[in-house]
């Protein structure tokens, strides 16, 4: 079991846990799309395939967000941003010793991104259209998980945010 604080150090702008763009050891880097069962489901899309919890450098910014399990030709981290959905193909997959709690943050939570004021993001899941969808939570989104969704940024209810066994 790994402590927070390897997620917590030097940012060099690019994210939380990284240097110089690179993954640490807590981080497995992707692109394109597509994860394994070695990463962290964070929900399902529509045809109840894994959705997988990303996080995507943006704009001096470190985003989760949802990467599908399956190549099916929407590749790589899915985020809200701005109102819009923003995808990008090279992003990092955190390792699965974290789990969903449910409370909004937990004692336990780790700092997954931030946005690119320094302001932390974490990881979380959402609900919306019948299905969770994994996104990104900070106590200024109230109590909601801000997803991607149809080329959209919505804010949708909290079920859980990603925190440290």
């Amino acid at each position: 079991m790994q402590s927070c604080d390897a997620f917590v150090g030097t940012d060099n702008g690019t994210g939380v846990g990284m240097s110089g763009g690179l993954p640490s050891d807590n981080f497995a880097a992707d692109s394109g799309g597509g994860a394994s069962a070695f990463n962290i489901i964070g929900g399902v899309d529509p045809s109840a395939l894994p959705l997988y919890i990303c996080l995507a450098p943006y704009l001096g910014s470190v985003q989760p967000g949802r990467v599908n399990g399956i190549r099916t030709g929407s590749e790589g981290c899915h985020f809200g941003f701005g109102g819009k959905e923003v995808v990008v193909a090279s992003y990092n997959l955190p390792t699965p010793h974290y789990s969903r709690q449910p409370d909004a943050i937990a004692h336990t939570t780790f700092v997954a991104g931030h946005e690119s004021d320094g302001t932390p993001l974490f990881a979380c899941i959402g609900f919306f259209n019948g299905r969770s969808i994994p996104g990104k939570y900070r106590p200024g989104f109230g109590n909601a998980c801000v997803i991607a969704s149809g080329g959209k940024e919505i804010f949708a209810p909290l079920i859980s945010v990603l925190s440290k066994d």
